[in-house]
């Protein structure tokens, strides 16, 4: 396997993103803000909602998956239980609840929040919108941990029909589901077609961000790999990372 990109790499491991003083400090300065605003508005105000959701991504990058679980699924409820159980903003909390249990490897309560937030956002938005495509790539990528490849293959070739309508053929966010087609079928051992669909990957976020931008290496990275199996200078690659949506949705 080679590496996924996040919609902005899914299924990707929790990576620390911020400054050691800002690892301190930020979940304890965001739980302060949490706790100022239960009591200003009470513990079910959808600001307190959107407080776990960033306490939530925090502890997320940081590695901590229960306690980010938790945020999560509490800024769910709290969602729920004030928009409705058809909301927008409930699809988004099930997704990042979701994309959490895909990460700590339940893959199975993964799968049944991403299917929940897919319907609700099919049933709001319709079912070519670009919310669409980020559900249906992260169902992808959660069927193609579980093995199930053909399954996977259908909702990623969905969302890039989806952003390719809305975005067009050269639009960076084009090359998430571009690259994450090309680790599933080197994953099928179609290694032709992976080495297609990563090429072109590698030739949209060249365009879009210049040949340094993280996105651009691991697609890159993922190329390269694909080469050398090609050329049979290696064997069996490592594991494609992927272009994960948690960040985008959590802010």
């Amino acid at each position: 396997m080679g590496a996924s990109l996040p919609m902005t790499v899914c299924g990707t491991k929790p990576r620390p993103h911020l400054a050691p003083f800002a690892k301190v400090k930020a979940p304890r300065l965001a739980k302060l803000g949490l706790a100022i605003d239960e009591k200003l508005f009470g513990s079910e105000h959808p600001r307190v909602a959107s407080r776990a959701i960033d306490i939530s991504q925090m502890l997320y990058h940081e590695g901590d998956l229960d306690a980010a679980l938790r945020y999560a699924e509490r800024a769910l409820a709290i969602n729920e239980k004030t928009f409705g159980a058809e909301h927008p903003k409930v699809a988004s909390s099930a997704n990042n609840a979701g994309q959490i249990l895909h990460a700590k490897g339940d893959l199975n309560a993964a799968l049944r929040y991403t299917e929940r937030a897919l319907a609700i956002d099919e049933k709001v938005f319709g079912p070519e919108h670009p919310k669409v495509a980020i559900r249906a790539n992260n169902i992808g990528q959660i069927l193609r941990d579980k093995g199930d490849l053909d399954a996977a293959l259908r909702y990623t070739e969905r969302a890039l029909a989806i952003d390719e309508k809305f975005y067009g053929a050269e639009h960076p966010a084009v090359a998430t589901a571009t690259n994450n087609i090309g680790g599933i079928l080197q994953n099928k051992g179609d290694l032709q077609g992976a080495l297609r669909y990563t090429k072109r990957a590698v030739q949209i976020l060249q365009e879009g961000f210049g040949s340094r931008h993280p996105l651009t290496r691991t697609a890159t990275r993922n190329l390269l790999t694909l080469e050398k199996m090609q050329s049979g200078r290696v064997g069996q690659a490592p594991a494609r990372d992927t272009i994960s949506t948690l960040a985008e949705e959590l802010v």
